[in-house]
């Protein structure tokens, strides 16, 4: 089965994906979370669910540490290549695990368009019995085209 959560963006997506992954207490997955500086905000960190490891995802265009090693870009987004290693990483543990439960915090325009995590994604989502993922309500009709995924729930969160 396939979970999906969508919204826009600062809907409660990520916070309810959370929420399933604290409800069921198995198998693992990662969350994106919100990077400020100074109240601005420059891009997004990736979270392993099970350990808390962290480590940048994303940052905007004009706001890259000079340590970050982006590896993609979309619109205004440079995607750190250690990140989506590490979101990989998640997804492929899941995968060989066979793990019973996935989260995946999110499937956007770079996966859509063939980047990001979207080979791995395409692979978890035929393996793994029950897989959460958030996606943004704009997106739901070439996620669902993309994927192909029929035996599915969507859910919105309730702010």
């Amino acid at each position: 089965m396939i979970n999906v959560i969508n919204g826009e963006i600062a809907s409660g997506k990520t916070t309810q994906l959370i929420g399933a992954y604290n409800t069921y207490g198995q198998g693992d997955g990662y969350a994106l979370t919100r990077v400020e500086t100074k109240g601005v905000f420059i891009g997004q960190d990736i979270v392993r669910l099970s350990n808390k490891q962290f480590m940048p995802f994303c940052r905007i265009e004009g706001l890259l540490p000079t340590d970050f090693n982006a590896c993609q870009k979309y619109d205004k987004f440079y995607f750190s290549k250690e990140g989506l290693d590490f979101a990989k990483h998640i997804i492929w543990s899941a995968i060989k695990e066979r793990s019973h439960f996935a989260y995946i915090d999110e499937i956007g325009p770079l996966e859509l368009s063939g980047g990001g995590v979207d080979k791995e994604f395409s692979l978890l989502v035929r393996t793994v019995k029950n897989v959460y993922v958030t996606v943004r309500n704009s997106l739901l009709p070439q996620f669902f085209s993309r994927y192909i995924i029929n035996n599915r729930t969507i859910k919105t969160p309730k702010n």
